[in-house]
């Protein structure tokens, strides 16, 4: 699989998403594969907290934006390795939930 970086104009390539609770905000990147499937990567927390590199499928998650429970065992690309693999890091549900409530606003 290939997944390159969507080349944007340099104010929008990185993207801030307000975090769901506490101060601050996730800077993230979109990417896409040859079929045209998006993804996340997170760049950058503004205060606490750690993350992986992976990038994580928007439409394998989307759903689960709105929901009270935790994101758990999240699956996404490893570009190193070039093959899917579990997240081991805690934070990278919550900040995937903030970043995809800012793609994907929630009606209310």
């Amino acid at each position: 699989m290939h997944i390159k970086k969507i080349d944007l104009d340099l104010d929008s390539e990185i993207r801030l998403a307000p975090k769901i609770e506490g101060q601050g905000h996730i800077r993230y990147r979109l990417w896409v594969d040859e079929k045209g499937n998006l993804y996340v990567q997170f760049e950058n927390n503004a205060e606490s907290g750690t993350f992986s590199n992976l990038l994580f499928s928007v439409s394998k998650y989307e759903s689960e934006r709105n929901s009270d429970k935790a994101l758990r065992n999240l699956k996404g690309y490893d570009s190193i390795s070039k093959s899917f693999k579990f997240s081991g890091n805690n934070n990278d549900g919550a900040f995937l939930k903030a970043v995809l409530r800012h793609l994907l606003p929630i009606d209310e």
